[in-house]
């Protein structure tokens, strides 16, 4: 699949081959369907998170994927308002769980979100699936999307952000986790700006 360049794919075969889940967080940048696509594509196991208000163009587009790629069977989807039983059980099951973090809307009651400051401004993230990997001894990255030239893509994985083999406090393991994203984040963005990239 020479659309799409994986930085960091060693650390990423090494944490698939634990069979223990692996999760990738994300922030609002980059072509986060395409790059799911492509990485299923490649032979990853991959399951993302979505907002349930997908539009109903995303939602078509999604289906002439399915039809077009039968081996995209290795992408599923779930939302962020349903219970958290499809994410335990596809970490459980050895897939690669993404979603984006940056996302202070709550879609219902049961969400848990950490208090995060990026950019000088203190909001509420979503935090639910980045819990359930750490009670799941999945392996943490932060992932960061790149369009090259001639519409290719790079996918680039930070990590592993902590030990999946050893015990964690999860509230102060949280907070930490959560810090290192929003100053990832805000690193990211910074550059894209030095540099003239498009945000």
């Amino acid at each position: 699949m020479t659309l799409l360049t994986i930085k960091n794919e060693p650390a990423l075969q090494a944490a698939f081959a634990r069979n223990r889940g692996v999760y990738a967080a994300v922030f609002h940048h980059g072509a986060l369907h395409v790059a799911a696509m492509l990485m299923a594509l490649r032979g990853y196991k991959v399951v993302g998170v979505r907002d349930a208000n997908e539009s109903g163009l995303r939602r078509f587009m999604q289906r002439k994927l399915d039809l077009k790629y039968p081996e995209l069977d290795r992408a599923r989807m779930v939302f962020s308002n349903s219970f958290p039983r499809e994410i335990y059980r596809s970490l459980k099951d050895g897939w690669m769980v993404s979603s984006a973090m940056d996302v202070s809307r709550v879609r219902a009651a049961h969400q848990r979100t950490e208090d995060v400051t990026i950019f000088g401004e203190t909001r509420s993230f979503i935090s639910g699936p980045l819990r359930i990997a750490l009670r799941c001894a999945a392996t943490i990255f932060q992932a960061v999307i790149y369009l090259d030239s001639g519409f290719r893509y790079r996918v680039e994985f930070i990590g592993p952000l902590v030990d999946p083999d050893t015990d964690h406090d999860e509230d102060s393991t949280v907070t930490t986790l959560m810090r290192t994203y929003a100053q990832l984040t805000t690193s990211f963005r910074c550059s894209c700006v030095q540099a003239g990239r498009p945000l």
